[in-house]
């Protein structure tokens, strides 16, 4: 009885996951494609200085963004036991109090942050781009219980339609000349359509209340959570607006740019993590069960991020080129390390997850304190001699000692690393080396690059199959399960 009980939480932990995962996939494709024709013309139409300003009002926003949430809602996903009437309703009301007061403040010193990193001409979208704390409050807690309940099917039409028609609405004022105020009102749109599209499903709602016993039961894995969040700023936004300050919007723009194109490799490795901290927080009582996650996850982000790296960092010049115009090279250095870095995160993002999901928080906390302590003995030199390139160098650095993850959780959950990583190291680079002799052999052009891309992919897919088929059948067989359901 306890044997077939067991293997019938598997099963149904093993469906969910899959299931999450396939929408997710599908969710994140369409994301992606619509994210990259809108980079496409956003590239065309705006300037390097347009990005850079963008980013320090986002980051701006960023900053503050930490504050309006304090970890409740990843409590809400994390908890084992059901979540409660009333610590629903207060954890809407204390996101609600944060919003409305962050709000409010961003008004009161939108002049001094736009004095302090001389954009005075757009005071105003300081402000306007504050709408979104009032909006967020509405969009947080349902996120988290669609989430918690694995409601992937749900959480795709919330997050894909809003943030598609935000990008849409982007281009469209980009070409009608909005310029900067483009981007704010994308992701104003964004944001409201979200919140809108919950309306009709917020049975969540149960009013506004504040239960202190309820607050206390979220806030002491919350805090925690959010401590590392918080920590996140000195080696996120933070370290953004101090690169934004030091060499002006017009580098802090090449700097992002190459931010949106050295991520893509990480799709995939998102997707995973996304299922990942709910999945294993259901399974992290059961080592067995966590030990098999942990080594197909493993498996699964090094079939889907290392080819695109590999090859990524010998296509992306050309790419760059014939896609964004040669005014985005300046930026090239920065996608190199960046890629690299995508390659680490992959797997370091991954074990982090892991460990929250078993409610090692404090252990998050102290990688962020370091990684907050790295950025910032780091970043001033290495910026100060290398301009924007510097804080990649940094990241890079940084990321790196993000390995640690491993070692510790290796002390949890004992399972095998290079066994799942190994073979597609050794098809990345024979992908990556086929691409380069196409691309050696024929004549520069568009077309050119994209039939190398294509061979090159085709060729990690053959060797798969002859050196991993029997991993790639694995797979295969539990999507038809799925499917067929």
């Amino acid at each position: 009885m306890i044997e077939k009980s067991t293997e019938g939480i598997q099963a149904g932990i093993q469906q969910k996951a899959i299931v999450g995962f396939l929408i997710l996939a599908l969710r994140k494709v369409l994301l992606q494609a619509v994210y990259t024709v809108s980079n496409i013309f956003l590239a065309r139409l705006l300037f390097p200085s347009d990005f850079g300003i963008y980013a320090i009002i986002g980051s701006i926003g960023a900053v503050f963004l930490v504050f309006s949430d304090i970890g409740l809602a990843a409590a809400m996903v994390q908890k084992r036991r059901n979540i409660s009437s009333l610590e629903i309703k207060t954890s809407f009301t204390v996101q609600l109090i944060l919003g409305i007061f962050i709000f409010l403040l961003i008004n009161i010193f939108a002049n001094f942050f736009a004095e302090f990193y001389k954009i005075e001409t757009h005071v105003g979208l300081v402000r306007l781009y504050s709408i979104v704390f009032l909006l967020s409050s509405f969009r947080l807690i349902p996120l988290a219980l669609l989430e918690r309940n694995l409601k992937y099917l749900n959480l795709f039409f919330v997050e894909v339609i809003p943030m598609t028609l935000g990008l849409v609405v982007t281009v469209i004022l980009a070409f009608l000349d909005f310029g900067i105020s483009s981007f704010i009102w994308g992701v104003l749109v964004n944001y409201l359509i979200s919140a809108l599209i919950l309306l009709p499903q917020q049975s969540w709602f149960k009013g506004v209340y504040f239960d202190i016993k309820s607050f206390l039961s979220l806030a002491k894995f919350g805090f925690n959570f959010q401590t590392n969040v918080f920590l996140g700023l000195l080696y996120g936004p933070l370290i953004i607006l101090y690169l934004g300050k030091e060499v002006g919007s017009e580098n802090l723009g090449y700097f992002q740019f190459a931010a949106s194109i050295y991520v893509f490799p990480l799709a995939f490795a998102e997707i995973i993590n996304r299922v990942s901290f709910p999945i294993g927080s259901r399974l992290q009582r059961d080592k067995v069960l966590l030990k098999n996650l942990v080594e197909r996850t493993v498996s699964l982000i090094s079939i889907t991020t290392l080819p695109l790296v590999g090859i990524g960092l010998v296509a992306v010049k050309p790419f760059l080129h014939y896609i964004y115009t040669d005014r985005w090279l300046p930026a090239l250095p920065v996608v190199y390390l960046g890629l690299l870095q995508m390659g680490i995160m992959s797997y370091t993002g991954f074990f982090s997850q892991i460990l929250m999901a078993k409610g090692k928080s404090e252990i998050i906390r102290n990688i962020a304190v370091l990684w907050a302590f790295l950025t910032w003995i780091i970043a001033p030199f290495l910026i100060y001699n290398f301009n924007f390139v510097g804080l990649s160098i940094t990241n890079f650095i940084v990321t790196i000692s993000g390995i640690i993850f491993y070692f510790i959780l290796k002390k949890y959950v004992d399972f095998s690393f290079w066994n799942n990583v190994l073979i597609y190291i050794i098809g990345s680079v024979f992908a990556t080396v086929i691409f380069v002799i196409l691309w050696s052999l024929y004549a520069d052009s568009l077309l050119t690059l994209v039939i190398s891309v294509g061979l090159s992919m085709f060729a990690y897919i053959v060797f798969l199959f002859l050196f991993a088929k029997e991993t790639l059948v694995q797979y295969s067989m539990m999507i038809k399960g799925i499917l067929k359901l």
